[in-house]
């Protein structure tokens, strides 16, 4: 079909899906035939692997072979998808955060409030933390209920720490307190750069969700639009436009939503064009 191509050592992964008279092929899960078969006969409803091929020097592997029985029960993981949570509408709140450099976030916005260590400020109409290495949240009311969207532009901190040291960054939902919110964070992670979705029930922490980036996924110094949003108890997280998590969360309530650094965080990550919609 020219959709792929097929080199010499290379590993591609078959899948056969048969029932009745249909049978479906996919290369690498990509659906690549779609056709009928004679499902009748002695050997109907009987499921044959055949780890070879009729050029037996040509010296085929053959690796993580599973067969599904004719009759099963499907687990969890194959129950209908739950369709994630969007925002929807215009804007309930927007920041673009333009100020002058050094002004308290709080000064220029009283919406603002602010938690944890380091104060926040406005540099080059951007929202930061104004030291390295600390912790803090900022966030406001959202003026709606917990169900919302929340959207950042976060550029990462300037550095590349090694372990154990690490940077992490990112957007903030469902705030009550520093004991019950939901937390997307990029992480350096010493170039197995990761996406997380940590939850914040009663005081205890717990990373319900994350997806691994690998090496250059997310570098230094770079802008990206990071997006979280919630709904019942379903929430997606969004990396430039494309869900990377989707999960569920035990934390209900807070309808304040923001931004937040965690340490040990080297350099200064920064904020802009903060918007809140309703999903």
């Amino acid at each position: 079909t020219g959709a792929f191509t097929l080199a010499a050592g290379a590993t591609k992964r078959m899948r056969l899906v048969d029932w009745g008279t249909r049978i479906q092929c996919y290369l690498d899960d990509v659906l690549v035939l779609d056709g009928t078969v004679n499902g009748t006969g002695a050997n109907a409803g009987i499921c044959y692997i055949w780890a070879g091929d009729r050029n037996t020097a040509a010296g085929y592997l053959y690796d993580n072979a599973v067969a599904w029985p004719l009759t099963i029960t499907l687990p969890t993981e194959f129950a209908p998808v739950v369709t994630p949570p969007v925002g929807t509408g215009s804007a309930l709140v927007t920041d673009a955060f333009t100020g002058t450099d050094g002004t308290a976030l709080s000064t220029y916005n009283a919406a603002w409030l602010t938690d944890g260590v380091g104060a926040w400020e406005i540099n080059s109409n951007k929202a930061r933390i104004s030291v390295t290495s600390t912790l803090g949240y900022a966030i406001r009311d959202t003026t709606t209920t917990a169900d919302h969207e929340v959207s950042l532009d976060v550029t990462t901190p300037n550095t590349t720490p090694t372990f154990p040291t690490d940077w992490y960054c990112g957007v903030v939902a469902r705030w009550t307190d520093n004991n019950s919110f939901l937390f997307a964070r990029f992480l350096y992670q010493d170039n197995s750069t990761e996406i997380e979705l940590r939850q914040a029930d009663n005081g205890s922490g717990v990373v319900i969700g994350y997806v691994n980036l690998g090496a250059g996924g997310v570098v230094p110094n770079t802008t990206y639009t990071l997006k979280m949003a919630c709904k019942g108890s379903e929430v997606a997280v969004y990396l430039s436009g494309e869900l990377v998590i989707q999960a569920t969360t035990a934390v209900l309530a807070g309808t304040f939503a923001g931004m937040g650094v965690e340490g040990p965080t080297l350099g200064q990550p920064s904020f802009d064009n903060f918007s809140v919609k309703a999903t």
